[in-house]
């Protein structure tokens, strides 16, 4: 559970770290899975199926059986799923739309994923960590965060998560000119990139609204045929 990225980093190093390490990751979009179109049998070493909330029943039954067909062979070299999800499984079975025993299967071995802003003691070594990558991957291996800098990135609230950390770093490396980064730098790009993000969700919402409004014009006010229109329940 958590953000986008931190659920594809954690399964990323899992898989990584894990018995199927030497075989590919293979990412899967739930929503558009199709079961017809997965080979029964390959070198993929493991699966992560995106938001498997939104797996159809023809699919949660696909992946059900899958699971209870590996436990039951006496192969070693099983299909390692993971799945990530930013609903609750438990209510999703409570509420009979999803299929109990691939729930139960997949909570098995569950990790939560906190919010970067209840982890804040984190923020400075995953900022650190964060920086060298970005650095590396520029060449510019030696640039650092000054005690400042860290103290600043720890008292920051981080709406969106660790996509933000990473995008006001990613600035920071670009705009800094000598080997350390300092606290006004990154306070005048975190007030940039806040302004950045504030019109984006603006911009959002406005097409959300415009998109209601234009399927309630075609239904005629009908509630229920613009619901079908949005494909929303």
């Amino acid at each position: 559970l958590g953000d986008v990225y931190k659920r594809q980093t954690a399964i990323r190093a899992l898989h990584e770290l894990g018995a199927t390490s030497a075989g590919p990751l293979q990412r899967i979009d739930a929503g558009g899975f199709v079961p017809a179109d997965f080979p029964s049998n390959g070198a993929i070493g493991g699966v992560h199926l995106v938001d498997v909330e939104h797996l159809t029943p023809d699919a949660q039954v696909y992946w059900r059986n899958r699971l209870v067909r590996d436990e039951n062979s006496s192969l070693t070299n099983h299909l390692r799923i993971f799945a990530s999800t930013s609903a609750q499984l438990p209510e999703l079975i409570q509420a009979g739309t999803f299929d109990p025993r691939l729930g139960q299967a997949l909570l098995r071995f569950e990790v939560q994923m906190p919010l970067l802003r209840e982890r804040k003691g984190d923020v400075p070594l995953i900022a650190e960590a964060l920086l060298k990558k970005l650095g590396a991957a520029v060449g510019r291996e030696r640039i650092q965060l000054s005690p400042a800098a860290l103290k600043y990135l720890a008292s920051c609230r981080f709406p969106d998560n660790l996509r933000q950390l990473e995008r006001l770093l990613e600035r920071a490396v670009a705009y800094s000119l000598g080997k350390i980064v300092r606290r006004q730098t990154l306070r005048e790009l975190m007030a940039d990139l806040e302004r950045t993000v504030a019109s984006m969700r603006e911009e959002r919402q406005r097409l959300e609204r415009d998109r209601l409004l234009d399927a309630l014009r075609q239904s005629g006010g009908n509630i229920t045929e613009t619901a079908e229109l949005l494909d929303k329940s």
